[in-house]
């Protein structure tokens, strides 16, 4: 309750906060009987901070559309999906001359078309740190079949199960980089399958009409803009050069000019703070799709290209999320008649109090309810831990600012693994006391830290 409190103080300080406290208290009367307690739970963190972030957002996306005269939206998978329903919403309320389209991608599905094009830059991707990198994982990502994965991880040493499935080290990660880079089977295997895969993955961008639009937008959550960066390397490849332009919640990385126009709405690639007091991953769990992961795509016997979806298993309440924030956005209309006097300028000052309480001070029961959202922070979701995943006390202690910064500067001499949790706040609020209170004076020491990282980046990086 206290954290609600927070929120409803927030929101209440200006008129347009007023316009969405009153579209989450009419939420909340409609789950207020249910007799699914987290449901309703869930209902009032959609009410009071899910809701007013995700409308506030497609409120910007299709303001700068609107603006930038653009009437087709390309919403990516699958974090595109909900935003994709509130604007139609919006859209549809406001009489907005703007369409909104799905595209099916992925990481994953665009990476595979990229070794045929840039094969240095294949081989990066596939070797990027995650929360449980091993060898198998990273042969996973590459998109090879079973019996190619396992020839080549032969080849390079990993012979037996137990060292295929070991968690490598960054500096093993590197060594296996480079091994990689000189494998002539990885290659070869590489290659064929991606000049292969290439022109199917193109035909599906011309069937969703990428190749005739004067300027291509696409719309989702963000964070590096590789996706944009592949999308752009894929069509210039098959000689369609438009120009994209990307709408992002945030963007923690500087994109390449050659990739287009990269729009951000709450946080840029200079905004450490608002950037280090945010979760990904959390945010990815607040725009959860009701279908799998897109592998990749098939043809028909009429030579349509469709794509590949992993099998879907719901094992959260992200259905009725979704229909809350819908419902949500649909309120949110009945306070705010008219789109032009929404003052667009104000959502992420309006917002930003909401998502650092929430992110980075969860009371117990929000993170229970989110932290048991089953997650995955790899391209292949080859793995689920629970978001706020429960850590040892060895984890713990490595989880330490200073440790894991001595165990970075110490990682060239040492194989040194630390397990880490999606929601690390969120796991700090579930501890015990005295140990919770321990990890969040550490956090708050580890914001600072990474301020100060990113502000001296250059002494971090690594040859992947």
């Amino acid at each position: 309750m206290k954290n609600h409190k927070i929120y409803m103080r927030s929101l209440l300080q200006t008129s347009l906060g007023r316009s969405f406290y009153e579209a989450g208290q009419k939420l909340s009367e409609f789950y207020i009987s249910s007799p699914d307690r987290t449901e309703q739970f869930i209902s009032q963190s959609v009410a009071d901070v899910i809701g007013p972030t995700l409308v506030s957002y497609c409120l910007w996306v299709l303001r700068k559309a609107q603006e930038l005269n653009i009437h087709n939206l390309y919403f990516l998978a699958r974090d595109g999906k909900i935003l994709m329903e509130i604007c139609e919403i919006l859209k549809e309320k406001y009489n907005l001359n703007i369409n909104c389209k799905y595209l099916y991608v992925s990481r994953y599905s665009l990476r595979k078309a990229l070794f045929s094009i840039d094969s240095d830059e294949s081989i990066r991707y596939i070797c990027r740190n995650s929360i449980s990198m091993t060898p198998a994982l990273i042969m996973q990502r590459s998109g090879l079949n079973m019996a190619e994965q396992q020839q080549i991880l032969l080849e390079l040493g990993y012979k037996s199960k137990i060292e295929q499935d070991t968690v490598l080290a960054q500096k093993e990660l590197e060594v296996l980089y480079f091994k990689l880079k000189k494998s002539d089977l990885f290659c070869s295997s590489m290659q064929k399958m991606s000049d292969a895969y290439n022109s199917t993955i193109f035909q599906y961008f011309q069937q969703q009409g990428l190749a005739e639009e004067p300027l291509i937008a696409i719309v989702d959550s963000g964070w590096t803009g590789s996706i944009q960066r592949c999308i752009r390397q894929i069509l210039t490849y098959n000689n369609i050069l438009t120009p994209i332009s990307g709408f992002y919640f945030g963007l923690q990385a500087a994109p390449r000019k050659e990739d287009g126009v990269y729009n951000w709405f709450y946080f840029g690639p200079k905004d450490h703070y608002e950037y280090i007091h945010f979760n990904n991953n959390l945010f990815e769990c607040w725009c959860m799709a009701d279908h799998g992961m897109t592998l990749g795509y098939t043809k028909d016997d009429q030579d349509k290209v469709f794509p590949i979806l992993n099998k879907y298993i719901p094992q959260w309440h992200g259905a009725a999320q979704a229909e809350m924030l819908k419902k949500y956005a649909l309120l949110f209309t009945s306070q705010r008649t008219s789109f032009e006097s929404i003052p667009l300028s104000q959502l992420p000052t309006l917002i930003r109090p909401l998502l650092i309480r929430f992110m980075t001070h969860p009371t117990p029961m929000e993170a229970k309810i989110y932290g048991s959202i089953p997650f995955c922070d790899d391209t292949t979701e080859a793995y689920l831990h629970p978001l706020a995943a429960p850590l040892s006390a060895l984890d713990l202690c490595k989880n330490l600012t200073l440790v894991k910064v001595f165990c970075k500067i110490l990682n060239p001499l040492f194989q040194i693994t630390i397990r880490e949790s999606g929601w690390r706040e969120g796991t700090i609020a579930n501890l015990p006391f005295p140990a919770n209170l321990l990890m969040y004076t550490d956090s708050q020491l580890s914001y600072f830290v990474k301020i100060l990282a990113y502000k001296f980046s250059f002494l971090w990086r690594s040859p992947i």
